[in-house]
């Protein structure tokens, strides 16, 4: 459960940092820093290529430093290279983030690159190490992202980058002393064994997680060219909302892929986790739909009228969704890349084309409808696996 609560605490700690930002910053710079922000993101999301799920997977089969040092410095190098080309094009991709071409501003961002792909490494190691105390240590201390915000008020958008990247520098900082403690030697080798060795691994799970992550970036773009802007709001906000429940699956199958990489009991962990899951899910759903409307209604009388219906459509939507959730955990744990990336993939084609069908004909209930058609496609091909005995590639020798 310490996964969960470093989980809910960064929601938590996500959803001040940008309450307090509104209140303190003009609509102007919080819109700015939304875009600057989301776009790092995004390049953080690419340039990871699965390494993060390697070092968890392989953690207990070579030297740790080694491991820690070959994804941090490929995932760092690359991701700064992809943050020096996005700035070099971002004046012809989004003219209004042209300001991140000035010198000062471009380093301020290239910084926040550097820093936080190698704190994102840091907190992957915890995860790698079973050092849950740590790793959620290191998740509320990031929290320190939300005071820093009053620091930086007088230099508008790029002050809110500046909090976020004094508060990863602290962590950072912190982490790296309490790796060392831990034994854990920075350098800046590669050890081409280990990245070999997990090639196919981390690329599996790298395609995967591009799948997950395109979903929601991709479908407020078709809100917007199907509906218009306003719907595509009420889409935005009723999935973001229902989002916060698919925290809970997604934490315990984290624990479930970090405690089975460890060599523990695959089916019962399974048994474990399905359950966990559901005594969790079932109360917490209850609540938001009994809360939902005035949440709503909270955000605008407008976003409950469009909002409400979608929001409890999305609701029912976590709960076939867990099976894929599990299911990925332990194809990372038994090394089944192509069931993974089949699965991810299959789940994300359906989501796409059947959000452009069913939007068509029931307006935007038919995203929420998307995602119960995609994940239950999703949940019946884990189940045929599982019948079959897995879509086994092989366990990767340690």
């Amino acid at each position: 459960m310490i996964i969960l609560t470093a989980s809910i605490s960064n929601a938590l700690f996500g959803f001040l940092f940008w309450w307090i930002a509104a209140i303190f910053y003009p609509a102007t710079d919080v819109g700015l820093a939304t875009a600057m922000i989301s776009s790092y993101s995004f390049l953080i999301i690419i340039t990871r290529f699965g390494l993060e799920y390697s070092m968890i997977r392989f953690s207990s089969s070579r030297e740790f430093s080694r491991i820690f040092n070959s994804t941090t410095v490929i995932s760092t190098l690359t991701m700064l290279a992809a943050t020096v080309i996005f700035i070099i094009g971002v004046g012809a991709l989004s003219p209004d983030l042209s300001s991140l071409q000035s010198g000062e501003n471009a380093a301020i961002f290239l910084a926040l690159a550097a820093v936080g792909s190698m704190q994102w490494m840091t907190s992957s190691s915890f995860l790698a190490l079973k050092r849950l105390k740590e790793y959620l240590f290191q998740t509320l201390l990031l929290g320190l992202r939300v005071p820093l915000l009053l620091m930086f008020t007088a230099i508008g958008a790029i002050g809110i980058l500046c909090s976020q990247l004094l508060a990863f520098a602290i962590v950072l900082a912190i982490s790296m002393m309490i790796l060392y403690k831990l034994g854990v030697k920075p350098g800046f080798s590669v050890d081409r064994e280990f990245v070999a060795h997990s090639l196919k691994f981390s690329a599996g799970n790298y395609v995967s997680t591009l799948f997950f992550a395109a979903a929601p970036l991709i479908l407020p773009v078709i809100a917007v060219n199907m509906a218009g802007a306003e719907q595509a709001a009420y889409y935005f906000i009723a999935y973001y909302v229902a989002a916060i429940l698919l925290l809970i699956p997604n934490a315990i199958s984290m624990s479930l892929f970090v405690d089975g990489s460890k060599g523990g009991d695959i089916k019962s962990l399974t048994r474990e986790s399905i359950k966990d899951i559901y005594l969790l899910l079932i109360p917490a759903s209850l609540v938001l739909f009994v809360i939902g409307e005035p949440l709503l209604r909270a955000i605008g009388s407008e976003y409950s009228d469009a909002g409400l219906s979608l929001l409890r459509v999305m609701i029912l939507s976590n709960f076939v969704a867990c099976p894929s959730f599990v299911f990925f955990a332990v194809a990372r744990v038994r090394n089944q890349i192509k069931g993974l990336i089949i699965t991810a993939g299959t789940i994300f084609a359906v989501l796409m084309v059947s959000s452009y069908l069913l939007a068509a004909e029931f307006g935007i209930i038919g995203f929420g409808y998307a995602w119960i058609l995609s994940y239950s496609v999703g949940g019946i091909m884990v189940g045929a696996m599982a019948i079959s005995g897995g879509n086994r590639d092989g366990e990767v020798k340690s």
